[in-house]
Parts: C-alpha cells; sequence; structure tokens
C-alpha cells in the first residue's frame, strides 16, 4: 500500500497531490490551491472566476465576476431597446452563473482526484461527508 500511495500521481499530473504524509513533510495545502487555482484559470470556461473560491474557500458568486441579476424597470416596457438590452444581460447573467456552477463541480472534483486514495477513504469516512458532498455536487 505505502509503494500505491507513493506512486499516485492524481487525476491530473502536474498538480499537487494531497496525502497526510504530505502535510507532515512540509507539502502544504496552500500550494495545491495555487496550483488548481492556476490550472482552473488556463482550463475552465470563465476559470478566473473560482480563482476567489479556491484562494478564500468561500462561494461568493459576486467577489466571483457573477455579478447580481439584472433587473427590469416596468417603467420601459413599451422601449423595445430597453427591453432588449435587459434581454441581453439576463441571458448573460444566466449564462455566467450556469458556468459558474458547473465550474464548483470541477474545481471540487479537481481536488478529490489530486487526493491520494487513502486520504480519500479517511475524508469519506467522515460522519459529515455525505451531507457536506451533496451540496457541492
Amino acid at each position: 500500500m505505502a509503494s500505491a500511495a507513493r506512486s499516485f500521481k492524481g487525476k491530473i499530473e502536474g498538480l499537487p497531490i494531497i496525502d497526510k504524509q504530505y502535510e507532515s513533510a512540509g507539502v502544504a495545502f496552500d500550494v495545491l490551491q495555487k496550483a488548481v487555482s492556476d490550472y482552473s484559470v488556463l482550463n475552465l470556461e470563465n476559470g478566473d472566476h473560482m480563482v476567489y473560491v479556491i484562494e478564500n474557500n468561500e462561494d461568493n458568486k459576486k467577489e466571483n465576476g457573477v455579478g447580481e441579476t439584472p433587473t427590469w424597470d416596468i417603467a420601459k416596457k413599451d422601449n423595445y431597446g430597453k427591453e432588449q438590452e435587459y434581454s441581453r444581460k439576463l441571458n448573460m447573467f444566466l449564462k455566467d452563473e450556469k458556468t459558474y456552477e458547473r465550474n464548483l463541480k470541477k474545481v471540487y472534483t479537481i481536488y478529490f482526484g489530486q487526493c491520494t486514495p487513502a486520504l480519500l477513504s479517511g475524508i469519506k469516512s467522515a460522519t459529515d461527508f455525505t451531507e457536506k458532498n451533496k451540496k457541492k455536487i
């Protein structure tokens, strides 16, 4: 089993892997965070929106560039140009929001893919894992 852990490369070769032995050897989690952040920017659609999530461990759509839902002024209901502008902004927002949610799942998967099987087994055996995992996926 020890040689299997040593030969483990992770799901994405080139990204650091994480295991209890690496934490004690001085390979900190922030090294993995930085690598996943860089990977996301380069490989995910709107991956730059994930940097805040990765670096701050906080799911905040506004801080991540998704923005707020566009609002519609009912007084402008007869203004075709304003209606089209609102429609365009709403479509762009919905697309960004969908991409953001998809990328959250991908980043979560990247982290799990870089955990050794032994560490992953330990994580999955945690009493609150199932509940937390459902929220992410």
